[in-house]
């Protein structure tokens, strides 16, 4: 046996170890030094133990030693109920159980399970307040605990409440020992409200990640300790990439190389100095190859040196963005490409915006326009003053009404005229019903209202035409044959006003007979569905007896096709037919008549072929009858030289309507030559066109003119001879006078020999002039190239030293053959009188009626007064002759020529070239 130890236990120091690890494990949650204190405590009593038995001390130190513990178990079963009342007093629910049956539970624990007092748990089995799927595992664990082996001592079960409800729980679990023995402690814990956290953090986090991919969004943190990106499914999603943790580099890698440095200067800037990051950027997403762009947000904290970020993908929106603004740009440019008003303006009035035509109407095109109510900008448009505040006025006054406004608005314009613009006003409020804008829309209306005051004019004037139209008109409805209309044609016709006829038939106010015809022909229209000519009827009228009618029957036909009503118009020919009559009687008289003048009378049709004819035409032809020519063409019977002349005079004839003076050769059957001259016109007749024709025989008249021609060629050579004399003769006094000029040094007498001088010029003018004037109008007029004649009129003459300039080469004028001396004497008053003139030009300008011949120099010009002179006979410097024949010559095919330039600026010829007397050719070059 082993000595007792000299220095007893102290048992104070146990019991307030006892007491103190009491307290300490229920302040740190009852457990962890309960049972390591418990420990402790049962390993310091089996050392007591081990000393009692090794003490050799006598028995008054045994009795001394029993009496001590007695005393020490007194002050521990203290402690013990100290110990209880500490756990009664603890807020976290405790119970005692000893071999799975309840010997103790605290009020809280009472309150968790529905309990009212400790008692009522007393000597109940801890399974009871277990759910039946967790009784087995409960009750496993009991048991092992109860015999010793090894157990869990800390689990989460779901318990029963007394009134039945459950509630899930967690227990930690310790062994001590009491003085009636070892028991089991529990610590439990009511889960239902962390249990419910876990269950919404769970499905809070659960809808973020399915929101995160549903908007295409997720979220991100930077730990700048490690480095580290920890990106939630949502932006690992978004970036194509695995894992929880990337590396910096990782997410570098996936943006565009273009936005590397931009995000790595928004994460510097943010961390460094604080600036916002809020940029976009896009990523190559490696998943699938496709090309995102990426706005992302983050903010910094300092205390954890983490980065926390939301990014979104908005690709889809970039696109949608882009296609709006497409669309945008495509709307701006649609509204101004209107050729309306289009305005939109804010609550207040004031203008956002504007398309082009609205601006340029009201001359407002450079005004910046945007944040301006309509009185301000009168101030930039004073002439539209008065509009921009009328239009502020009634803006007011729909936004008053609350609803749509349209009305017609006056503008004028500042050339005089005016526009009518049908204008619409939208407002539009916010949802408490202030004003949000107004939209304005307006369209010219001008011409609509202009088309509609002509739709009504010519609605007028139809009507007016149908009620004055000197035919009967009548209108019957399809179905019955009643009348619908009638003008007053028609009542004066019948006799029957019109407030009888309508509604009424033709069986009413006709004879049977009659009013049958009329029905019939109605029928036949409205079943044909065509029109139907009658040439002639009869119908018996109320006052004027029988007349004759020619009528025609239209059917008026519906959008489907069907019958709807009949058209009639009726021309009253009684009369005409009388006239027929009387105009045949005539043409017989006239027929006889021309006949008796031996004049051929000739009718053909619009293919020149013979309808009718005289005998006397027939004699011209060398043929013996009418049916020797009838239904044959004239160009049969046309001298071969004559064929294309007569053929293209016979088309001129149908196309203008007439033939004046046609003097052309048939050729009979026994070889002579007939000239004839032929004067016709086209008479436009009910069926065809037929051209009428006189045909004289001018064969005495073409042998007179022979005879005349050769006198007036034998006078012309005697005038030739006689002024070629005479010009010889002064050309021999002229040289005779400088001859003498040179022996006489008298200066009177030189002076009267150079008055001779210009005497005898004068009368060398005077005679070429003459010769000139009788050769004007001899020989016919023809088409002459303007460029050749101008070019050929100055080669006559010195103009080296002057530029000419003609600007075309393809106009030909129908002008006398003097046309060329016309040039030549207009150029020639260049040389003499155009001062300082160094250069001429020829041009023209056409005209809708004429063609202007222009000649210009850069000389001095005429003076104003003298304009109207100069062409007059005698005028000038000179003979005076020259620019007189320009006149007479021009005159001959219906030209003009006036002097037009500007004294001091050169000299402006305005020749007047008439309609069909100019045309253009092929250019020569």
């Amino acid at each position: 046996m082993k000595k007792h130890s000299e220095t007893p236990p102290d048992w104070e120091e146990q019991r307030n170890r006892i007491i103190g690890l009491g307290e300490t494990s229920i302040r740190k949650s009852y457990y962890p030094e309960l049972q390591q204190r418990i420990k402790e405590l049962e390993r310091k009593n089996e050392e007591l133990n081990a000393a009692y038995e090794e003490q050799t001390a006598t028995e008054e130190e045994l009795r001394q030693q029993f009496e001590e513990t007695l005393g020490k178990e007194k002050e521990l079963r203290a402690s013990e109920e100290r110990f209880r009342s500490l756990i009664a007093a603890s807020p976290v629910p405790i119970m005692l159980a000893r071999d799975g049956v309840f010997i103790y539970a605290n009020p809280a624990f009472c309150r968790m399970t529905g309990y009212d007092t400790p008692e009522e748990l007393m000597g109940k089995n801890l399974i009871d307040l277990v759910t039946p799927e967790h009784r087995a595992t409960v009750a496993g664990l009991v048991g092992a605990r109860t015999a010793g082996d090894p157990a869990a001592t800390h689990y989460e079960a779901v318990g029963i409440r007394r009134d039945g409800s459950r509630f899930p729980y967690e227990i930690t679990i310790a062994v001590i020992s009491l003085t009636d023995g070892p028991v089991t402690m529990a610590f439990v814990t009511d889960t239902t409200e962390r249990k419910a956290a876990e269950a919404a953090l769970a499905k809070s986090s659960s809808s973020l990640k399915r929101a995160e991919l549903i908007a295409g969004t997720g979220h991100w943190e930077f730990h700048r300790d490690s480095h580290n990106v920890y990106a939630s499914d949502g932006a690992r999603s978004i970036y194509g990439l695995t894992g929880e943790k990337w590396s910096i580099a990782d997410v570098q890698k996936i943006a565009l190389p273009e936005y590397r440095s931009v995000l790595d200067e928004a994460l510097r800037a943010l961390i460094n100095e604080k600036k916002p990051y809020d940029v976009e950027f896009r990523i190559l997403r490696p998943t699938d190859g496709r090309v995102l762009d990426i706005h992302s947000i983050a903010e910094y904290d300092e205390k954890t040196r983490i980065v926390f970020g939301v990014i979104q993908d908005i690709t889809e929106r970039k696109r949608a963005d882009a296609e709006l603004h497409k669309r945008e740009e495509q709307l701006h440019t649609l509204i101004n490409a209107l050729p309306d008003i289009v305005c939109f303006k804010d609550g207040e009035g004031r203008w956002l915006e504007a398309n082009r035509f609205d601006l340029d109407l009201f001359q407002i095109s450079g005004v910046d326009y945007c944040g301006k109510k309509d009185a301000e900008l009168a101030l930039f448009s004073p002439f539209y003053r008065d509009a921009f505040l009328a239009c502020e006025g009634s803006d007011e006054i729909t936004w008053k009404q609350g609803s749509i406004s349209r009305g017609e608005e006056t503008i004028p314009r500042p050339d005089g005229t005016t526009k009518t613009f049908d204008i619409i006003k939208v407002p539009l409020f916010n949802e408490d019903g202030s004003r949000r804008g107004l939209v304005v829309v307006g369209r010219d209306v001008t011409e609509r209202r202009a088309a509609e005051a002509a739709l009504r004019q010519n609605e007028a004037f139809l009507t007016s035409i149908v009620e004055n139209i000197p035919m009967m008109l009548f209108v019957k409805d399809a179905q019955e044959l009643k009348f619908v209309r009638f003008n007053k044609a028609g009542e004066a016709l019948l006799g029957y006003t019109r407030d009888l006829l309508l509604g009424k038939s033709d069986h009413d106010f006709f004879p049977k007979e009659q009013a049958d015809f009329f029905t019939g022909k109605d029928r036949q229209v409205l079943e044909g569905k065509v029109p139907v000519d009658i040439p002639e009827e009869k119908i018996e009228t109320k006052a004027r007896g029988i007349r004759l009618l020619h009528t025609t029957k239209i059917p008026i036909l519906t959008e489907t096709g069907e019958s709807r009503y009949l058209l009639g118009i009726s021309e009253d020919i009684t009369e005409k037919k009388a006239a027929e009559r009387a105009l045949r009687l005539s043409e017989e008289r006239y027929r006889t008549l021309v006949d008796i003048t031996d004049t051929g009378y000739l009718v053909l049709d619009s293919a020149g072929k013979v309808i009718d004819a005289n005998d006397v035409y027939v004699r011209l032809t060398g043929r013996v009858s009418l049916q020797d020519i009838k239904g044959r063409p004239v160009t049969e019977w046309t001298a071969p030289h004559d064929l294309e002349r007569n053929a293209r005079e016979v088309a001129l004839c149908l196309e203008r309507g007439f033939v004046r003076g046609l003097e052309i050769d048939y050729l009979r059957p026994d070889g002579t030559i007939q000239p004839v001259e032929i004067n016709a016109s086209v008479f436009h007749g009910e069926s065809r066109d037929i051209v009428l024709t006189i045909c004289r025989d001018i064969a005495d008249r073409k042998r007179t003119n022979v005879a005349l021609q050769q006198a007036r060629n034998k006078l012309n050579l005697l005038n030739a001879v006689t002024f070629q004399d005479i010009r010889t003769a002064a050309f021999s006094l002229s040289a005779y006078q400088e001859l003498v000029k040179t022996l006489i040094s008298d200066p009177k007498a030189r002076s009267h020999i150079e008055k001779q001088e210009l005497f005898l010029k004068k009368m060398t003018d005077t005679l070429e002039f003459a010769r000139n004037y009788q050769e004007m109008g001899i020989h016919p007029a023809r088409w002459q190239n303007v460029r050749q004649v101008f070019l050929f009129a100055i080669s006559h003459l010195d103009f080296l030293h002057m530029k000419q300039n003609v600007a075309f080469d393809n106009l030909e004028i129908f002008a006398d053959p003097l046309f060329e001396k016309a040039l030549y004497n207009i150029m020639d008053n260049v040389l003499r009188y155009g001062e300082k003139a160094t250069e001429v030009a020829i041009q023209y300008e056409e005209r809708p009626n004429n063609l202007l011949l222009i000649i210009t120099d850069n000389g001095i010009g005429i003076p104003s007064e003298e304009k109207n002179m100069i062409f007059d006979r005698g005028y000038g410097k000179g003979s005076g002759l020259g620019l007189f024949l320009v006149r007479e010559v021009l005159s001959i095919t219906g030209m003009t020529i006036r002097e037009n330039g500007v004294f001091g600026k050169g000299l402006r010829m305005e020749i007047e070239v008439p309609q069909g007397a100019f045309r253009f050719t092929q250019p020569l070059t």
